[in-house]
């Protein structure tokens, strides 16, 4: 895997690809700092990388404070709550595809907000929108496809071809697209919460959450068909937690 990196005067950031590069460099050129170039990062990566990260997943941060201080902020779904050991009894493991694969809440947004309020605390001022500008543009005008994503759209194609979204979301014309075709979405993205006409504030849910603890309700689309885990339920109550490290 490539690692790339790009600097300037207020920090250093590196990802797995240069776009996600690119918007971290550019939060902090306009005065951002490491948690909110972090975001935005984070955002870009699920467009262009999206084989290797994202917005259905967890996230684990670790966050070094001025006074050296290290926390955790710890962004894991918890599991449905209707998940129970019999609806497993048949299979040797949880199964990897499926109804039953969706176990848990996706808790990687709830870990952006908490990110942004401890942002906040050390004097961050960036909107929301302008975090996630870089990955609205990139979903609008397309991407160009990794040789890593060709790849693994190939070998998976069998397990993902049926899932509702794969096909018009990363197939072309029904098929596994080759390295440096681009992908575009299929129809223009609503409007976000967030979004450039949008206050400089997150929501208020996120504003009371504090350095402690953020509870947030993601407009994260999750299966209809849960096998009745409770998983949908859950996901209007993700928490992502933030712990010492050391």
């Amino acid at each position: 895997m490539d690692l790339h990196t790009a600097g300037h005067r207020r920090g250093v950031v590196a990802a797995p690809h240069h776009a996600a590069v690119e918007a971290g460099r550019a939060a902090l050129a306009e005065g951002g700092n490491a948690l909110e170039a972090m975001v935005a990062m984070a955002a870009t990566i699920a467009v262009v990388y999206p084989h290797m990260t994202q917005l259905g997943g967890d996230g684990f941060w670790l966050v070094r404070e001025p006074s050296g201080r290290v926390r955790a902020l710890m962004a894991a779904g918890r599991a449905g709550a209707n998940a129970r050991r019999e609806l497993y009894r048949d299979y040797e493991m949880i199964p990897p595809r499926g109804a039953l694969a969706a176990l848990t809440v996706p808790g990687a947004v709830a870990g952006w907000m908490l990110a942004l309020e401890a942002a906040s605390a050390y004097g961050g001022r960036l909107r929301l929108g302008d975090l996630l500008a870089p990955a609205i543009a990139h979903a609008r005008e397309g991407t160009i496809v990794t040789r890593s994503q060709a790849r693994f759209t190939a070998e998976k194609l069998a397990e993902l071809k049926d899932v509702p979204g794969f096909a018009p979301t990363f197939l072309l014309d029904g098929k596994p697209p080759d390295a440096g075709a681009t992908l575009r979405q299929a129809s223009r993205p609503r409007r976000q919460p967030g979004d450039a006409r949008r206050p400089r504030t997150l929501p208020r849910h996120a504003r009371r959450a504090a350095l402690g603890r953020a509870r947030c309700r993601p407009r994260v689309q999750l299966p209809a068909a849960d096998a009745g885990l409770g998983v949908v339920d859950h996901s209007r109550a993700v928490r992502a937690l933030a712990r010492s490290a050391g």
